[in-house]
């Protein structure tokens, strides 16, 4: 059970609940609440800060006085946030009063390719807010919030019936610098420090614990849920519909720049574990659409054979589990040298037509099946998988996904 429900403090009548009865917040701003807290003048009880730069919409603090008679806020709080209208049912009888221009269709996230058949007036969401189209005449290609003024308008979260979805979050409130640096959901969505770029008010984003940096969930039409992004790692979703399910993100041992960027192409991406050590995974890796990432291994890293005749796998990327092997020619012939641990199985993908692993003898080549080379036709999705076994490398598999 996530804090959210354990530590609830506010009812949903805009109330707060103090022991069994039921009082009404003191409305005040942040700069009268941290003079009166400052010098101690403030009275003890519950305060809404309607502008608080934590919230949309405003945040709902406890104030206290400690052993020594001393005032304090809670840090356990309550924020008020306009969240996007995944679910179409907002009301968005307001908008002409912000645009002057009256609401067409609601058309969900925006992403590149979806605007044909948009007309000038309908609503789209990006990076957490809404959008209205102003001229769709002038729709290219280009996301609302780096397009040309004049295609279209952001809506205001603190604008009244533009769509948006009130919801009251337990957070923990940082008072000294009017900041929450951390937030839970109704959806057991729990978020450290980053809680900006994360795509809050979506019912198929759910049970997602981030420490870590999610950046650009915000621009994702997909399921996302059931990830735990450990502290350290970045994952930057550079695509559209990227499934995000059911992964653990961390980093271990001693990562160096650890930064996972997911695109458009792993439509699958569900229920594997990764450890990130390198700094680039998953960029763009065509053999893998549709393809889940469920094997016994935990680490993948994209290398690049152009030129190459030997490919040597060094001790610092050890922890592989998959490799893409790309190239810019159709046919590449490698020796492959690898200090893979013992019993670690690492799966070979070539992303290129032919690939021949040439079968070697020496300490840390791969012996392949009958001492004869083997030829992967990435074309046709071929595999194979290479495991240590008592000091030498053995070709363990090969197939076709």
């Amino acid at each position: 059970m996530n804090e959210y429900s354990k530590k609830k403090l506010f009812n949903n009548s805009g109330s707060t609940n103090s022991g069994s009865s039921t009082v009404t917040p003191n409305v005040t701003d942040y700069a009268t609440i941290s003079t009166t807290v400052g010098n101690n003048t403030a009275e003890e009880g519950f305060y809404l800060i309607e502008d608080s730069s934590a919230a949309d919409l405003g945040v709902l603090i406890q104030v206290f006085k400690d052993a020594n008679g001393e005032l304090k806020v809670r840090v356990e709080a309550e924020g008020v946030y306009s969240v996007p209208d995944y679910q179409m049912v907002g009301d968005y009888s307001g908008v002409a009063v912000v645009t002057g221009i009256g609401p067409g269709f609601q058309r969900g996230v925006w992403y590149a390719g979806a605007e044909s058949g948009w007309s000038t007036g309908d609503i789209v969401i990006w990076n957490g807010y809404h959008y209205q189209i102003l001229n769709s005449a002038l729709l290219a290609g280009t996301d609302p919030g780096s397009a040309v003024l004049g295609i279209f308008q952001q809506l205001p979260r603190t604008a009244a019936n533009v769509g948006y979805i009130v919801e009251a979050d337990f957070i923990r409130y940082d008072f000294t610098n009017d900041t929450a640096v951390y937030r839970v959901d109704k959806r057991n969505n729990e978020v450290y420090f980053n809680l900006n770029s994360f795509q809050w008010g979506n019912d198929t984003v759910f049970k997602n614990e981030v420490k870590g940096d999610f950046s650009n969930l915000n621009s994702l039409s997909t399921a996302t849920y059931g990830n735990t992004i450990k502290e350290g790692t970045s994952i930057n979703c550079a695509g559209t519909f990227a499934s995000i399910v059911g992964n653990t993100i961390m980093c271990t041992p001693s990562p160096t720049v650890p930064f996972i960027t997911l695109d458009n192409t792993f439509s699958d991406l569900n229920y594997c574990d990764i450890n990130t050590r390198e700094s680039i995974l998953f960029t763009g890796a065509q053999t893998l659409v549709g393809k889940t990432l469920a094997i016994d291994s935990n680490f993948e890293y994209l290398y690049d054979i152009t030129g190459l005749t030997t490919l040597d796998i060094g001790a610092n990327n050890n922890y592989i589990g998959i490799a893409l092997i790309q190239s810019t020619n159709p046919t590449e012939s490698i020796n492959l040298f690898a200090n893979f641990p013992e019993r670690q199985r690492v799966r070979f993908y070539p992303d290129i037509v032919v690939l021949t692993f040439i079968s070697g003898s020496g300490a840390n080549q791969p012996i392949c099946e009958g001492g004869i080379n083997a030829v992967l036709d990435g074309s046709k999705g071929d595999w194979i998988e290479f495991t240590k076994i008592n000091g030498k490398i053995y070709q363990t598999n090969i197939g076709t996904y």
